[in-house]
């Protein structure tokens, strides 16, 4: 069986029409490689973006200061108006370098507080500083706020406590 010229010449075309129906993908992949590297550059220009680059690429140190009650449970949940108090808590040095502390116990019933004890020292990195005190809370209400506070390290910390009279009531028989 022959085939024709017609056939040939079908067969040509057919296969320059298929040939140039290719996708080009050179192209797109050259294009998409052009706005990525527009994007990352752009974005490097960016103060935020260099700085979030910046905690992703390394290792960032992670320096705080802890504050802590020492026993939060074991904290008083009353007291006699006029007795002492038993404070305990920490200041923990998670910096690099040695750090001056100033820690101040403040008490109140209201959002104003009055300072009880303060005192300051310098800790050396990785260093705690344990605190006990008694301390007499000076509150205006039965509802007793007590503070523990690193005023140059923006820190708090707190608890409420109840106050009773100290006056004894006896009991009608």
């Amino acid at each position: 069986m022959a085939h024709s010229v017609d056939d040939k010449i079908r067969g040509e075309r057919d296969a320059y029409v298929s040939e140039s129906e290719k996708p080009r993908w050179g192209w797109w992949l050259c294009g998409a490689g052009f706005v990525a590297a527009i994007i990352l550059v752009t974005s490097l220009l960016s103060p935020y973006v260099r700085h979030q680059w910046a905690l992703s690429l390394f290792r960032q140190n992670t320096r705080y200061t802890e504050l802590a009650f020492n026993h939060p449970a074991a904290l008083p949940v009353t007291a006699i108006r006029g007795k002492g108090v038993h404070v305990s808590f920490s200041i923990t040095n998670d910096d690099s370098s040695p750090i001056f502390y100033r820690y101040v116990i403040a008490s109140g019933s209201g959002t104003k507080l009055r300072s009880l004890s303060s005192s300051s020292k310098t800790v050396v990195s990785g260093a705690v500083w344990r605190v006990d005190k008694v301390i007499v809370p000076k509150c205006s209400k039965t509802i007793c706020r007590v503070q523990v506070s690193l005023p140059r390290q923006g820190e708090k910390i707190d608890y409420i406590l109840s106050l009773k009279s100290g006056e004894r009531t006896q009991k009608k028989q």
